[in-house]
C-alpha cells in the first residue's frame, strides 16, 4: 500500500498526530510536536492506528517485557536470547498455532499453552501442531507469573493446570504471547 500510495503522490507522515478536525475540506490536523500551533491540512486522510497485542498482565510480564517476553515470533524469535532456548507460547488459535511452529526454527522446543482442553486452530494447523517433534501442547494451562534471573531475562514461568489447580513451574527462556490484538481507536 505504501508503495503505490508514492506512486501517486502521496506524503506520508508517520508522526504521531494529536488531533483532527474533519469538519470542513481541507482536513486540518495536528501533529504531537505542534498541538498548539498553526495546524497542517489534506484533502484526504488515511488514518492508519493499526493494533496492539494483548497482553496478560502477569506479575513479572512488565519487568521481562521484551527481555524474553514477546508478542511476535516472526520480529524477535531469531533473536540470540531465544536460540536454541525453551520457548513457550501462549494461545489456542492460528496465529499461535504459526507462532509456536516458526520458533521450531530457533528454539530447542517449544511448549503451547492452551487454556481449554481444544485447540480453537482450523484442524489443518491443529494437526501440524500437534504433530512437530518439537511442540509440545499443555491443555488446560494457564501461565501465572514470569520469572527470571540475575542477568535481568526471564527464565522460568508458573503454571496453573485449570481443571486441577495444580501449579508448576517451566523452565523457559522466551514467552511468546499469541491471545489477540486491540485495535488503537482512540484519537
Amino acid at each position: 500500500m505504501r508503495e503505490q500510495s508514492l506512486r501517486f503522490g502521496t506524503e506520508i507522515i508517520t508522526e504521531t498526530i494529536s488531533k483532527v478536525d474533519l469538519s470542513k475540506r481541507p482536513f486540518r490536523y495536528w501533529t504531537e510536536f505542534n498541538q498548539d500551533g498553526l495546524p497542517d491540512t489534506a484533502d484526504t486522510l488515511i488514518i492508519a492506528t493499526g493494533a496492539s497485542a494483548r497482553r496478560l498482565d502477569l506479575p513479572g510480564e512488565d519487568r521481562y517485557w521484551q527481555n524474553g517476553i514477546s508478542a511476535c515470533a516472526v520480529c524477535d524469535g531469531a533473536v540470540p536470547i531465544f536460540r536454541n532456548k525453551h520457548l513457550v507460547v501462549i494461545g489456542g488459535g492460528d496465529s499461535a498455532a504459526e507462532e509456536a511452529i516458526f520458533l521450531t526454527k530457533y528454539g530447542s522446543h517449544v511448549t503451547v499453552l492452551v487454556r481449554r482442553d481444544v485447540l480453537r486452530a482450523s484442524k489443518t494447523m491443529a494437526k501440524r501442531l500437534s504433530s512437530h517433534p518439537k511442540i509440545k501442547i499443555l491443555y488446560n494451562t494457564v501461565a501465572v507469573e514470569v520469572k527470571g534471573g540475575d542477568k535481568g531475562l526471564m527464565n522460568a514461568l508458573r503454571v496453573k493446570n485449570v481443571k486441577t489447580g495444580e501449579e508448576s513451574e517451566l523452565e523457559a527462556n522466551g514467552l511468546f504471547y499469541a491471545v489477540g490484538h486491540d485495535p488503537a481507536t482512540s484519537l
